[in-house]
């Protein structure tokens, strides 16, 4: 038995669907990036027009934003559809087979014999893209929104991808190791039978700790353009530290009248008060949503007999 942990900044969605999105990006990616163009180069002032009427540079942003949130969503809900149907029973076929104008991979759910014919064509295991094609175009998709997949493999708690419709895939932020390729650490523990217990270590730098929150809105950019499917993982719960919220708020208020004690010749009121609002923005929060990223330490066993 050998086991590899992967720490990675990130979130877990749906396999299915991050496949399915990666596919939709290819259709729309040139129009969003030409849209992303333009808005740079109306927001640097550089975008003029000849027409006397309204034109692109008198756009608001908000405007463009809808533009790119219905290319993304009108994309995807194409490229599900084309997926599903190509499962999809015969009109005739005699099952009780719920129809509609659009389908999405919730279907399998709601269809007993399409599920059996996706999985008697290799279920979700031959749609995960590990070490193919499909692969590849998941991380060019990933990789234009300066993201990545955590591991190769898709998380199951079934102990095969075959048939399991909740199989999850990792989007994380790279990260650099000096000297190293791998775009997240993975580490891996060996079982050496007889020679007692294995361990390894890693470490981050604080400058990477310190960083993480300013690249969020990297994964805001991708959910703003895709409504990707999140995977619900029972057992994906956050730590927080261990003192008490409501505590720390206590003990900065009491750090910021200490300070203007201390310091009445060079403070006031109003500077001890954004003292103690500052420390008490500090404290953690647990995540509020499945999209927000957040540190995750993905542990993989492999059976070596």
């Amino acid at each position: 038995m050998s086991c590899t942990a992967t720490p990675f900044f990130g979130v877990f969605v749906k396999a299915t669907s991050l496949v399915l999105t990666a596919d939709a990006w290819r259709t729309v990616r040139p129009a969003v990036l030409a849209l992303d163009l333009l808005e740079s180069r109306q927001r640097g002032g550089t975008l003029a027009s000849s027409s006397s009427v309204t034109s692109f540079a008198s756009l608001p942003p908000e405007v463009l934003q809808v533009v790119r949130e219905q290319l993304g969503a009108i994309a995807l809900a194409n490229q599900e559809d084309s997926f599903v149907r190509n499962f999809h029973c015969p009109p005739n076929s005699g099952w009780r087979c719920p129809r509609g104008r659009r389908y999405t991979t919730t279907h399998f759910e709601e269809c007993d014999r399409c599920c059996e014919w996706f999985e008697d064509d290799g279920g979700f295991q031959s749609l995960w893209p590990q070490l193919t094609l499909t692969f590849q175009r998941v991380e060019a998709f990933l990789g234009d929104f300066g993201l990545c997949l955590a591991q190769t493999s898709a998380y199951t708690t079934e102990g095969f991808l075959f048939g399991d419709s909740a199989a999850a895939a990792g989007i994380a932020l790279p990260l650099h190791l000096e000297g190293g390729s791998l775009k997240h650490p993975r580490l891996p523990v060996y079982e050496h039978y007889g020679e007692g217990e294995q361990h390894e270590v890693f470490s981050f730098s604080p400058e990477l700790l310190d960083q993480l929150s300013k690249h969020g809105y990297r994964f805001r950019r991708l959910f703003a353009l895709f409504p990707l499917e999140m995977a619900d993982i029972s057992v994906y719960k956050p730590y927080l530290p261990s003192c008490d919220k409501s505590l720390s708020l206590e003990a900065a208020v009491k750090e910021a009248a200490e300070v203007k004690q201390e310091e009445t010749e060079k403070s006031d009121t109003e500077e001890a008060k954004p003292r103690a609002t500052t420390m008490a923005s500090q404290v953690p929060n647990a995540p509020t949503t499945l999209r927000e990223p957040r540190w995750i330490v993905w542990m993989t066993t492999y059976d070596s007999w």
